[in-house]
């Protein structure tokens, strides 16, 4: 039986646990993750609503006629394919080439723990960027941002290191 991952990912291929065991849910032409679930234990626990809302038996969409009211002319649902070698939406819709898009500059991705004090002032300043100038910034640019500003200061050749270093770690002044 066929099941759709309903979590979107960049790539056109990923390896999801269901029920513990591994499946590789793959992109169709209809830009949805699709694999085969043989297990009736594992189908079972796809379709029961209290464990997961991640996945659902899959369907394909159906091509239906529909009669647009204000022109009363027929129209084809939007259900046709929108990649791959099906896709005839009327326009030239780029493969998925995967991945994150590239970055002007080498990076690593990094995971930290903050308090929730943190996040939470990460959220206002964002939030006050866009109300003030406009600009939508998320809290991984915000980072990177300050981190940019701290990185003249905290740079150990310069004069005052030491003294900025203890400013920021109290507990390295006794």
């Amino acid at each position: 039986m066929q099941v759709q991952l309903l979590v979107e990912r960049d790539q056109n291929e990923c390896i999801v646990k269901v029920a513990g065991t591994a499946y590789t849910f793959k992109r169709n032409e209809y830009g949805h993750f699709i694999t085969d679930i043989l297990s009736a234990d594992h189908f079972a626990w796809v379709n029961d609503p209290t464990r997961s809302a991640s996945f659902r038996v899959y369907s394909v969409p159906e091509h239906k006629e529909v009669i647009m009211e204000e022109t009363g002319k027929q129209a084809m649902s939007t259900c046709t394919p929108t990649t791959g070698k099906g896709a005839d939406a009327g326009i030239n819709i780029p493969e998925r080439n995967g991945g994150r898009p590239r970055a002007a500059e080498p990076y690593q991705k990094v995971t930290v723990t903050l308090y929730e004090r943190q996040i939470l002032f990460l959220d206002k300043a964002v939030l006050a960027i866009r109300e003030r100038t406009g600009q939508a910034v998320n809290r991984a640019e915000l980072i990177r941002a300050i981190l940019e500003a701290a990185s003249g200061s905290l740079n150990p050749e310069v004069k005052d290191f030491d003294k900025n270093v203890r400013g920021l770690f109290p507990i390295l002044n006794g």
